[in-house]
């Protein structure tokens, strides 16, 4: 039995090496052809890395993709910064008109110290007043510093420089006449208060005026809105000096000073009617028709009868940082020549530009009025009307 189990398991081993063996000599005799060597040569060329072709494909198509992630991260930076700026001309919109509507019930007393005002009557008398009323809201709401001083600021390095200025028809309160800086009201002398302190600070006055508009928009809201708290309703990222002057500004998206124009009756918008398209002479019979649909609501008694209703321009220049509105900002807007100077907002304004009204679109050179100039700033009158 144990002979006959070996010989059996013998058998069995020799039977497999010889399979193997003819196994071994197929292989060795099977002929090999170009395309199975081919064959394994990229085979092993694919299990080592990327051909050159395959690693420059790769490339252009990461370098396409970025370049579309690139173009869509910075198209919305660029909807953030103007969304960021739309966020915050809505903010100081809405409390400058808080403030602007409550001229509709301030009293403005004539200054009957000027004996040819203590002689108005009836319709003259109420016209005065609301000259009175106009002077009240220029020195309180400045939107240069000649509006401050009610004089332009070339001419006032000192407090002694303000001798004799001062408005026409208000009377100031008598608290004030005798006021370190001679200040309208409270709110006007504050105003002062910060020009002097420039001035005193050695500030050069062309670095004053840069920002004027800018500047004097802060001042007012910080100090004559929200109950003197507005300050807590702006972050650290949206208030600058970017002239370094020691006056802020309101900055925009992006980076740049927000500015205003109180009353921009040159300026084209759904809120308000254009002094460019009245007929050009508030005296004629085609633009008294026209204010009387929309008149000035500070006129009640219609004694102005080419006033009409105008909401103040708060304006950033947008992505190109360019403004191209006419501003005037070296003129005095306030006061018309003439033996009786009187406040009349709808006036043609002259400055070293040109003669135009406040709140125009201009060209690049500012030197004319062109009705596509400033198209893309963002302004409280698009804003609003959207």
């Amino acid at each position: 039995m144990i002979l006959n189990s070996e010989c059996t398991t013998r058998c069995a081993e020799s039977r497999g090496s010889v399979i193997d063996a003819v196994r071994a000599a197929r292989s060795l005799s099977a002929p090999r052809t170009p395309n199975s060597d081919l064959s394994l040569t990229r085979r092993a060329g694919r299990q080592g890395g990327f051909t050159l072709v395959e690693l420059l494909v790769a490339i252009a198509i990461i370098a396409i993709l970025a370049g579309l992630l690139l173009g869509v991260a910075a198209r919305a930076a660029e909807h953030g910064r103007e969304a960021r700026t739309k966020a915050m001309i809505a903010r100081i919109h809405t409390l400058v008109m808080q403030h602007y509507d409550t001229y509709k019930d301030r009293r403005a007393p004539v200054n009957d110290n000027n004996p040819a005002l203590r002689a108005l009557k009836g319709q003259d008398r109420a016209l005065a007043r609301l000259f009175a009323l106009r002077e009240l809201m220029l020195a309180e709401m400045p939107d240069r510093w000649s509006d401050v001083l009610f004089k332009v600021p070339a001419d006032v390095s000192s407090v002694s420089d303000l001798t004799n200025t001062g408005p026409v028809y208000l009377k100031p309160p008598t608290a004030l006449t005798s006021s370190t800086y001679g200040g309208v009201t409270p709110l006007n002398e504050a105003y002062r208060r910060q020009y002097f302190s420039m001035l005193d600070a050695g500030v050069p006055k062309s670095d004053i005026l840069s920002n004027q508009g800018a500047e004097c928009l802060y001042m007012f809201v910080m100090t004559a809105t929200a109950d003197g708290e507005a300050r807590s309703l702006f972050n650290e990222s949206s208030i600058g000096d970017t002239d370094r002057d020691g006056a802020y500004e309101f900055l925009d998206g992006w980076g740049r000073p927000i500015s205003w124009i109180r009353w921009p009756v040159g300026y084209e918008s759904d809120l308000q009617m254009n002094a460019r398209e009245l007929g050009g002479d508030p005296t004629v019979q085609a633009w008294v028709s026209a204010a009387a649909t929309d008149h000035d609501p500070f006129d009640p008694f219609l004694v102005d009868p080419p006033a009409f209703r105008t909401v103040p321009l708060i304006f950033s220049p947008g992505a190109d940082g360019v403004y191209q509105l006419y501003t005037a900002r070296d003129s005095i807007v306030w006061r018309l020549p003439g033996s009786n100077p009187r406040l009349l907002p709808y006036a043609l304004i002259n400055s070293a530009d040109g003669d135009f009204y406040l709140g125009s679109p201009m060209n690049d050179n500012l030197d004319a009025v062109d009705v596509n100039g400033g198209a893309d700033n963002i302004t409280n009158h698009n804003i609003t009307a959207e």
